[in-house]
């Protein structure tokens, strides 16, 4: 993978017109994000890279006016910087130095900024918003988050600038705390400790980030999220009997006796101990459901087995209350969650899980 030095910026798409641009209005349906890349690159391999990489419509960075210029010189890196740009007539490219643009042979080799579109959504409430983004791209792409505070500080600059609506950001009030919906997301969080009733869900506008009410519709912006594929720990205690738990969530699905194993090789250290997730009580029930929502997941498996004609957790400790048949079909043996409650599966389906983690 090539190593890249890249800083982020949203602009609004203005006019072609060569004249001076009108006022921005309120009402805006497109945005650029920016890129810059500082391993320097031909303008051919450098725009075939900015289509590769970030797919769609994405292409060298296009500038639309004086002001794009200004914008492009500053993600360049400076006075002495000079990146491509989209820009190409008969055997010379364009190329973006102190707010003003060259022609340069496009053979030579500079760095470069790729843009890619994002759309600003129509109104949806929150929850809507999070679906109509999963769906584009199951598994990868979420709702608008941040992953470091340069990155939120570029977007709200550019908010300030010509957005005065807010929008849907991917934070939820999920079991007593702010969580990132995307799980790479690392951004700060600036929304209230204790958020009044029903605004549990995060907007951003220029002035910062605010708690909102779930229902309400807004419009919001979708981005890639570039989920991996490893265990993710949710650093949340649970309340059990002299215990403090930690869910580990697992993103590869496994049968259930696989689940099992790679849960209990996790805590080979008797120091902590790791189980296929059970439950003690309602409240760690409840938490495990709200945390399914985050991890983006339906129906995971928990330590529940048909065994000996009855249902076992295999947490000799739990206690949950379990709503699984007493007679199951043939071969659905093994427990799972959803938010629907327990079912009985049939133990050789691959599914996602949560191991649990006790530290004595």
């Amino acid at each position: 993978m090539e190593n890249t030095c890249s800083q982020y910026l949203f602009l609004f798409l203005l006019s072609l017109s060569t004249s001076p641009p009108p006022p921005v209005e309120a009402s805006i349906d497109r945005l650029r994000w920016l890129h810059r890349h500082s391993i320097g690159k031909k303008w051919d391999d450098a725009n075939n890279y900015c289509k590769s990489h970030y797919g769609g419509n994405s292409t060298l960075a296009n500038a639309r006016n004086d002001l794009d210029l200004s914008y492009f010189s500053e993600i360049c890196g400076g006075y002495d910087d000079r990146c491509w740009v989209g820009l190409r007539n008969q055997g010379m490219c364009g190329l973006i130095h102190q707010d003003r643009l060259f022609n340069e042979l496009c053979g030579k080799t500079f760095w470069y900024l790729c843009e890619h579109n994002l759309a600003l959504e129509e109104e949806k409430t929150w929850e809507e918003a999070l679906d109509h983004c999963r769906a584009l791209e199951p598994d990868a792409s979420d709702l608008l988050s941040f992953h470091d505070e340069e990155e939120l500080s570029h977007v709200q600059g550019e908010m300030t600038r010509v957005l005065t609506e807010e929008v849907w950001i991917g934070l939820r009030w999920l079991a007593g705390r702010w969580l990132w919906m995307d799980r790479n997301a690392g951004g700060v969080i600036t929304l209230p400790e204790c958020p009044a009733d029903g605004n549990h869900c995060g907007t951003l506008s220029g002035g910062g980030q605010q708690a909102r009410n779930c229902v309400e519709k807004r419009r919001f912006v979708t981005i890639s999220n570039g989920r991996a594929g490893s265990d993710s720990v949710i650093g949340r205690a649970l309340g059990g009997v002299g215990i403090t738990c930690n869910l580990v969530f697992v993103e590869e699905k496994k049968t259930w006796e696989e689940a099992l194993d790679h849960c209990r090789a996790l805590g080979r250290d008797k120091s902590k101990r790791m189980d296929l997730l059970s439950f003690h009580d309602e409240e760690e029930l409840s938490y495990t459901r709200e945390m399914m929502t985050w991890a983006q997941t339906e129906e995971v498996w928990i330590g529940l087995r048909w065994l000996a004609g009855r249902w076992l957790w295999m947490d000799r400790n739990a206690g949950g209350v379990i709503t699984l048949p007493e007679c199951p079909a043939n071969g659905n043996h093994c427990g799972t969650l959803s938010g629907g409650g327990q079912q009985p599966r049939n133990c050789l389906e691959k599914r996602r899980f949560f191991c649990l983690k006790y530290t004595y």
